[in-house]
């Protein structure tokens, strides 16, 4: 997301440049856009404070005149550290688990009150977690959602066999949160519903996944489910592209930019109605939306899209709609180009 709204910025030559702090470098960053390396590595307490070490050493020489921080606790307290360094204006971007788990353990839910409190401004990406933060926190809180380059993320028709099994997709970082052991036995009800041939492709990876991957083989799935491990964006784009469905089994989300990608690629969403997922995803309009935890619910969702190529495509053309109206990269960057200038005005 970040690297995605920096190159957004930087093409709309409002701003004269963007350098992203950030600890791994996951792809080329996109045009203009500078990369501070910052260390974060060791045991969490180390790392938190190894990284805000790092960063105002790698930063204390660049010249800015604002900076939006994304994510909470850790580089939201080194933006607050490099405001008072540097006297620019901050603002703190909230993503979802940041405030929704982190908030819950003392010592983060107070690094995170006092980094939202030296804030000059606060947003979310989705209505219901601005809505928390205020909840949780007592600040002011601004939703922009994500985005997306729907000149990337765009629909492809596929010419292959017409009997090829449906494709169902799942991205994302294999945590907990994630649940895809519950999209793992939607599926197991779903082949044993008998539904028509289908596979599902598994694309990310994380610490969960050697038990998805042992739920797999323990139900005898091998021959449905396709553990992609982490791909890049080329490969990744190319995914959504030869997908027909798109499931997110999640416990918890912000509005996620997965969701987002899939609907701008014309593909149905089922998921899970967390966070501000319904914010993007209409039920019975542009997806499905099921109960969190509630695997029969996620099967027949999935049983009903599988077998109905015409309502696939009815609810995918629908997304790209929504996608086109509200959550393009460059409706999204006039957002935050219009916040930066009344933040700049008023500092």
């Amino acid at each position: 997301m970040v690297y995605a709204l920096s190159g957004s910025l930087t093409r709309s030559k409002a701003v004269d440049g963007v350098t992203v702090g950030c600890s791994k470098v996951e792809a080329e960053p996109p045009g203009d856009v500078k990369i501070a390396m910052i260390r974060r590595d060791g045991p969490p307490m180390i790392r938190f404070r190894r990284y805000l070490k790092s960063g105002k050493s790698v930063l204390k020489d660049s010249d800015f005149d604002l900076i939006h921080a994304h994510a909470l606790p850790t580089p939201a307290k080194l933006g607050l550290e490099l405001k008072k360094q540097k006297k620019v204006p901050l603002i703190i971007t909230a993503h979802g688990e940041d405030i929704h788990r982190l908030s819950r353990k003392p010592i983060f839910r107070k690094w995170n009150q006092e980094a939202l409190e030296g804030a000059d401004w606060v947003t979310a990406v989705s209505k219901e977690l601005a809505d928390d933060v205020h909840a949780i926190h007592g600040v002011s809180c601004t939703f922009i959602p994500n985005g997306v380059d729907p000149d990337t993320f765009k629909p492809v028709f596929n010419s292959g066999a017409k009997d090829r099994p449906v494709q169902i997709l799942f991205v994302g970082v294999l945590s907990k949160k994630k649940n895809v052991p519950l999209l793992i036995s939607a599926i197991s009800k779903l082949k044993r519903n008998g539904a028509s041939p289908f596979r599902l492709t598994v694309i990310g990876d994380g610490p969960e996944r050697p038990r998805i991957e042992k739920t797999v083989k323990n139900l005898g799935l091998e021959d449905e489910v396709v553990m992609k491990g982490r791909v890049p964006e080329n490969v990744l784009v190319e995914a959504f592209g030869n997908a027909d469905i798109f499931a997110l089994p999640s416990d918890t989300e912000g509005l996620p930019m997965v969701i987002i990608q899939a609907m701008s690629c014309v593909l149905p969403v089922i998921s899970t109605e967390v966070g501000g997922v319904a914010e993007a995803v209409e039920h019975g309009k542009t997806g499905l939306l099921v109960p969190r935890g509630d695997d029969d619910a996620l099967a027949k969702a999935l049983i009903a899209l599988v077998a109905d190529k015409k309502r696939r495509e009815h609810m995918g053309r629908a997304g790209r709609g929504v996608v086109e109206k509200r959550f393009t990269w460059e409706i999204i960057t006039r957002q935050y180009l219009d916040l930066y200038g009344r933040v700049l005005a008023r500092y």
